[in-house]
């Protein structure tokens, strides 16, 4: 019983100790310095429609050390506008190569790209010399060792790219225009270094402004905006007479108005003076 229990105590320090390697952060370096924020790469220059033509398949590893490396490297993109994108192990090989060949065959402006890490690199170079017609436009290996060089690219990769931890120690290093070396980078450290993660977001961009893009057409101005007539000027209605205006008070400055006088029935007789706005007779006729 005793040696039992002593065997589950090792076996659960086991797990613990394979989460804390597997775990990101943990035993990492390479994180530096943070990346570039996506709007200083310019990725916002190519339309979102040119974009989704760069598809990005990422071949990580399954070491603990290098466990979800490549997982940050994608999010990375993600944020760049990239968003076709497949992440994947050396098992998956077989699945990507299907989808590969179904991409070009849906989609001729397609871009592709193939990311490996470390144990991965030579993995990433053999499913792109399996793909033989198939054209994979970049290609892209990170903890490169100039000790144990990559054999040559396939004829179908348009372009490789090779980051090395360390300085060259030679001159005579194969593919010299293709290597990239990161003096501040660590063992396992090229895939989180904000260098390499630029330069491949930058390599991204290049490939989506590839794209045929057509940009809609401007809306047309008028040569000549119609005038239109001017307003006139809105006078008052003149005020309303009633049978009351007379109880209103007069304006001093305008003449009272005259009304004609009345004759009495009979037609006899001048209006008397002094009644012109009543209209009386001078002579009345006696009534009878």
């Amino acid at each position: 019983m005793a040696q039992q229990g002593r065997w589950r105590r090792f076996a659960a320090r086991l797990i613990v100790a394979a989460g804390l390697l597997g775990g990101t952060g943990c035993s990492a370096p390479g994180h530096l310095v943070p990346s570039l924020p996506p709007a200083d790469l310019h990725a916002d220059a190519v339309p979102p429609c040119c974009r989704r033509h760069v598809y990005v398949f990422f071949l990580e590893d399954l070491t603990p050390l290098e466990h979800h490396r490549l997982q940050e490297v994608r999010d990375y993109v993600h944020s760049c506008g990239f968003l076709k994108t497949y992440l994947g192990h050396a098992l998956h090989t077989g699945s990507m190569r299907a989808e590969i060949s179904r991409l070009h065959a849906d989609d001729p402006d397609a871009q592709i790209v193939l990311v490996g890490c470390h144990r991965t690199n030579e993995e990433a170079l053999r499913l792109a010399d399996a793909l033989g017609w198939g054209r994979v436009d970049l290609l892209v290996c990170f903890g490169v060792k100039t000790s144990c060089p990559l054999p040559p690219r396939p004829a179908n990769v348009c372009k490789a790219l090779y980051f090395v931890a360390g300085q060259p120690e030679d001159d005579g290093a194969p593919h010299a225009a293709e290597y990239h070396f990161l003096p501040d980078a660590g063992a396992f450290g090229c895939a989180a270094h904000p260098c390499a993660r630029e330069t491949l977001v930058r390599e991204l961009v290049a490939l989506a402004a590839k794209v045929p893009f057509v940009a809609p057409p401007s809306p047309e101005m008028p040569d000549q905006l119609e005038e239109a007539p001017k307003p006139r000027p809105v006078q008052p209605p003149p005020p309303s007479r009633d049978d009351w205006d007379f109880l209103q008070p007069r304006d001093p400055t305008k003449e009272p108005e005259r009304r004609p006088a009345v004759e009495a029935p009979g037609g006899a007789g001048e209006p008397l003076p002094g009644a012109e706005g009543i209209g009386l007779p001078r002579k009345m006729e006696k009534i009878r």
